[in-house]
């Protein structure tokens, strides 16, 4: 975790303000949620689309195994766009696949703890189980930043491996039937 929380500055806090920073840190929460679910959306529309195309080409490929000649060009690139789309669904499975995060809500145990019941005073305990709530929010909020961070990555090399498969296919059919014999 980067941002550590201070603790002792959180005990400083007024309810007031605690509930403030609570409510902030629930819709920070919120908000990564959603960026997650989004990735997630779009990883999956990608996925179905190259499962398709992935299967079409195996077909093309499994069609040619009575007549198969590596010398001819649409086998070869049949080959390449399979590695390339292989890969890139292995990395989509990562991003769709469940991750690790943490939840909106705090399990009794981070805000209920012995010390609270040593306290005089309700408005006492009050402010310790806030700050515990604000606390298991942070940990929860940089646990769910690093898991998008991983997944937006991983969908960024998946889009740049499609592109960058791509082109090495274009640029070999180009060098290719440029250097047909006429």
């Amino acid at each position: 975790m980067k941002n550590k929380l201070n603790i002792k500055l959180l005990d400083k806090l007024s309810i007031e303000n605690l509930q403030i920073i609570k409510s902030e840190a629930e819709l920070n929460l919120e908000d990564l949620s959603s960026s997650e679910d989004i990735i997630t959306n779009k990883s999956n529309t990608l996925f179905q689309v190259l499962v398709v195309i992935f299967t079409t080409i195996v077909g093309y490929l499994v069609s040619q195994i009575n007549s198969f000649d590596i010398k001819s060009i649409l086998i070869q690139i049949s080959i390449v766009l399979c590695i390339v789309f292989g890969f890139v669904l292995f990395l989509l499975i990562k991003v769709i696949y469940p991750n690790k995060v943490a939840l909106k809500g705090a399990s009794p145990n981070n805000l209920i703890q012995d010390f609270l019941f040593n306290k005089k005073s309700d408005k006492s305990q009050t402010k310790q189980i806030l700050r515990n709530r604000v606390y298991s929010l942070n940990i929860a909020i940089e646990s769910n930043k690093e898991n998008l961070k991983n997944r937006v990555r991983l969908f960024d090399w998946a889009n740049k491996s499609i592109l960058i498969g791509l082109i090495i296919v274009l640029i070999y059919s180009a060098i290719y039937f440029f250097t047909l014999p006429s």
